[in-house]
């Protein structure tokens, strides 16, 4: 009954219950010598989708291999508990130096970032790991807990993989990203997004020939809120599914105003998140959006990135041949940002490759961007892939692009991201180059 109360039966470590009565007494203890402690809180970054995409057999002995390499590291009179999940806490007594912190977690780090083999397949693990130190960092279990805490979100909002110690500052950041969150949910309940639309224009003749819907949020009081400061947020906390069907739907729906109104045009374009993209039955929830707005399935584009696929390709292999079973395009966005982009080229049933911005924005003045695109648009074209680039400013680059096959751009030159009825007077005017 005592394990059973104080253990965890997975790991056989000690649970949150004997953390917290175990750390309370090691707390008064050190009040009373005045001697230092530190708590190292961390997590698996990504674990969920191991659970999700691989299999709670494969994230328990994920588990147990963290676990063994704890147990390498961490002696009496040190601890280790199992907080929940992928959630551990390690507690360090009789701290003398900061510098001897940095060197154990640093050497923890490296050992949990050694591929594991487990049946076969090499996994690379990576955590986010925080850290508190008693007295200055908190005097009692709650403080510590609550700053270790807003130490590792710290690391998560860098990216993960890594470690942090608490600083005064991280509170303020830490309740900046509650009240985001906070203003995330109100945002989907009282649709405060709209969608604009940036064309994309057939370099040869300087007509529209598709367009990419793009997610703005203004905020009834802070005003607009660019994407790359919600977007992230809304993945981590499992929002983006609600706002990515909103997307889908929002822009179909302008699709078909369009088409009745006359303006005829190839595609509408939208960016999908992996989370909706791996999501149960997501090609039978598109094709019922599709129907609902009355559009043919091929009057869509569907834009994936990197990260979309990363996780768990054959899965995504298998949903992308979906997709354009019944009709639907696909454009791997942000090309050449990737370390892998050129795997994912040869494996994936892709119609459309999207060359990213950085790339464009220096191929007049920069020998090795001009060889780069040309390449690029070289290698899609022997694949029977359509090219489009991005960030396009200038008439120069629009030039270079289409005297190398590059078939279609987009970007500044053109037109920004307009609301629909700015839209609608680029669909009057027939050419806009």
């Amino acid at each position: 009954m005592y394990r059973l109360a104080y253990y965890d039966t997975l790991t056989k470590l000690p649970n949150r219950a004997f953390f917290e009565k175990k750390v309370s007494k090691m707390l008064k203890e050190a009040e009373e010598s005045g001697e230092k402690m530190a708590l190292l809180y961390f997590d698996i970054d990504d674990f969920k989708n191991v659970n999700e995409i691989l299999g709670h057999k494969i994230g328990d002995e994920l588990l147990k291999h963290i676990v063994n390499i704890i147990n390498t590291f961490v002696k009496p009179p040190n601890f280790c508990a199992r907080l929940s999940g992928d959630e551990f806490v390690i507690v360090l007594k009789k701290i003398i130096d900061k510098d001897l912190i940095i060197k154990d977690v640093e050497d923890f780090l490296m050992e949990i970032k050694k591929p594991w083999n487990f049946e076969g397949n090499e996994f690379f693990i990576t955590v986010s790991m925080g850290i508190a130190v008693y007295p200055e960092d908190g005097r009692d279990l709650e403080s510590l807990y609550k700053n270790v805490d807003a130490s590792v979100h710290h690391v998560k909002s860098r990216g993960k993989d890594g470690y942090e110690f608490y600083d005064f500052n991280m509170q303020e950041k830490t309740l900046k990203r509650i009240s985001m969150i906070n203003s995330l949910r109100i945002a989907i309940e009282n649709k405060e997004f709209t969608l604009y639309y940036q064309p994309q224009i057939e370099l040869q003749t300087g007509k529209i020939k598709g367009m990419e819907a793009l997610i703005r949020w203004f905020h009834p009081k802070k005003g607009h809120i660019p994407p790359d400061q919600f977007i992230p947020l809304a993945e981590e906390v499992g929002y983006i599914r609600q706002i990515d069907q909103w997307v889908i739907e929002t822009a179909c729906k302008q699709k078909k105003l369009w088409n009745e109104k006359g303006y005829n045009f190839g595609k509408i374009s939208v960016n999908i998140s992996s989370k909706m993209l791996v999501q149960e039955d997501f090609v039978g929830i598109l094709k019922n959006t599709l129907n609902e707005c009355g559009l043919e399935y091929s009057e869509l584009e569907i834009e994936i990135t990197e990260t979309a696929i990363i996780y768990d390709l054959d899965s995504v292999i298998k949903i992308i041949e979906q997709l354009r079973g019944i009709g639907v395009s696909i454009a791997l966005d942000d090309f050449g940002t990737g370390y892998s982009s050129l795997t994912y080229l040869k494996k994936l049933p892709i119609n459309v490759l999207k060359i990213d911005r950085e790339f464009i924005q220096s191929i007049i003045n920069n020998n090795e961007e001009e060889f780069i695109v040309k390449s690029v648009i070289k290698l899609a074209h022997n694949l029977k892939l359509q090219v489009i680039a991005e960030g396009v400013e200038t008439m120069e680059q629009a030039t270079f692009l289409k005297e190398d096959g590059c078939q279609v751009g987009q970007g500044y030159l053109f037109s920004k991201a307009v609301p629909p009825e700015e839209i609608e007077k680029l669909f009057s005017s027939g050419k806009i180059i």
